[in-house]
């Protein structure tokens, strides 16, 4: 199958009225017994043909491991197509079909999805749109609108990212395909990337609102990474509707058939006016040819290098993902490390646990109330049970609110809890157990348990990845000098 072109094959003049004969044309009709048929009756009702039963397993077969893909321009050549399989690093094998599509074969389905995972492709300036075969795809009648593209789920819950629910999530969206490896090991909370199937020739899906427990509704955010230019005009890849040169037709109010002028006649049936000099007229068409012709030879050079620089930027895409990725790596490599070095310590960089209550501001307000040990004891039950409350998923005292057209959900001041808390306690505990509550609600809102998080606690906020290692450096210094 590999690198097969299904049609007529190219034919080669070795004289007048001679042509070289094709050897798999030549042997393609001698009888074998291995091509014989047998006639068979799985007729219904109306003549039609039932392949829908159990027992239609051994007519079907197993669904082929497939990829199909379209090219934006003329089919380059099985050479430049062989390139490009080669540089899948896995076993493929490629054949064009007649009606303009390209299948591609695989061996195991992980490479299948390694592939599907790096679109586009370009092949000699032309974007390859690829897309895994349905079991019964019909090449007569599909279209090229659908193919598979990274979307990332921005401040996902944690409790959403089960595959259950990110299966029903991308469903949303298209045809869910799979996820990336932090999404599945949920090493990675701060979104959740999907490959999913998308129809570009319908609206894409933006925001889904899911309705949660509580009478709580979260909207979620749908990004992609790489939705490639889609013209729902001319259904074809590389621009958009308001550049399709049929648009632009249509509103200069062009039109493909030729326009008639009535002109009189004199006596003789010829038209009235001036002879017409045909040289004249035939060496300005031929400088309209040669003056389209430019632009033509121009527009396919800037297509090219536009085609390039998409292709460009769709690998440092593709390399920012994966610096991003490996950047997530090494934060929490690097917070693992720092939680036993700094333990204890104060310092200007340290681990901070997101979501604990600040128990300082119970034992300020409890040394108000009680004496001596009995406020200490107060205050550590008091702070115990609230940080126990924390972790209880009913406790969502939030409300979401709209600000310039975006949603923001902020502390609803009129929860009963809360409230009754403040009154009992004051304003110092209220809001040490409101900022543990804002913390968990971004960090870790469907677990409900204390995250680390690398903190620069002399501005109050988080500490990059270069305070971090710089902070280590200072600490292997100091121990250096120390043995010396």
């Amino acid at each position: 199958m590999a690198g097969r072109v299904d049609g007529p094959s190219h034919k080669e003049h070795l004289g007048e009225g001679e042509r070289r004969p094709n050897p798999k044309l030549s042997e393609n009709r001698k009888p074998h017994v291995d091509y014989l048929l047998r006639k068979l009756d799985r007729t219904q009702i109306g003549g039609c043909i039932d392949l829908s039963g159990e027992d239609a397993a051994e007519f079907l077969g197993e669904p082929p491991k497939c990829i199909v893909g379209y090219l934006s321009g003329p089919y380059p050549g099985n050479a430049a197509m062989r390139r490009l399989v080669d540089s899948w690093n896995t076993q493929v094998e490629f054949q064009l079909h007649s009606s303009g599509w390209i299948i591609f074969e695989f061996k195991e389905v992980c490479s299948l999805l390694n592939v599907l995972q790096n679109v586009p492709y370009v092949v000699r300036g032309q974007v390859l749109m690829i897309r895994r075969m349905p079991p019964f795809f019909d090449f007569g009648r599909e279209g090229m609108s659908s193919m598979p593209i990274w979307v990332k789920l921005p401040n996902i819950p944690l409790r959403l990212m089960k595959m259950e629910c990110l299966e029903l999530l991308g469903s949303q969206i298209g045809t869910p395909i799979m996820t990336d490896k932090l999404t599945f090991t949920q090493e990675r909370v701060s979104y959740a990337r999907l490959l999913v199937e998308v129809d570009l020739a319908k609206e894409v899906v933006t925001k889904i609102p899911i309705k949660l427990p509580g009478n709580h509704t979260h909207i979620q955010v749908v990004e992609y990474e790489n939705l490639p230019k889609y013209c729902r005009r001319c259904w074809e890849v590389g621009h958009f509707e308001p550049s399709c040169w049929q648009s632009r037709r249509n509103v200069a109010g062009h039109d493909d058939k030729m326009r008639r002028m009535w002109l009189p006649k004199n006596r003789n049936g010829r038209e009235e006016g001036r002879p017409v000099n045909r040289e004249l007229q035939n060496q300005e068409q031929q400088r309209q040819l040669a003056k389209q012709e430019q632009m033509t030879k121009e527009l396919e050079e800037k297509v090219e290098v536009l085609q390039a620089l998409e292709s460009l930027n769709q690998t440092l895409i593709t390399k920012e993902r994966r610096s991003n990725d490996e950047l997530q790596e090494a934060r929490k490599e690097l917070i693992e490390g720092l939680s036993d070095i700094i333990l204890g310590r104060r310092t200007n960089i340290g681990i901070k646990r997101m979501g604990e209550i600040n128990e300082k501001a119970f034992v300020a307000t409890c040394k108000q109330k009680f004496r001596g040990d009995e406020a200490q004891i107060e205050a550590s039950e008091l702070c115990s049970l609230w940080q126990e409350n924390l972790k209880n998923p009913e406790l969502h005292p939030f409300k979401i609110i709209e600000i310039d057209g975006k949603t923001e959900e902020i502390i609803d001041e009129e929860d009963e809890k809360l409230k009754a808390l403040k009154d009992e306690w004051g304003d110092e505990i209220y809001n040490a157990v409101v900022v543990a509550l804002k913390e968990l609600n971004e960090y870790n809102p469907s677990g409900r348990y204390v995250v680390p998080e690398l903190w620069n606690y002399k501005e109050g906020r988080k500490a990059t990845l270069k305070e971090g290692i710089t902070y280590v450096f200072r600490i292997l210094n100091k121990l250096m000098r120390k043995r010396t």
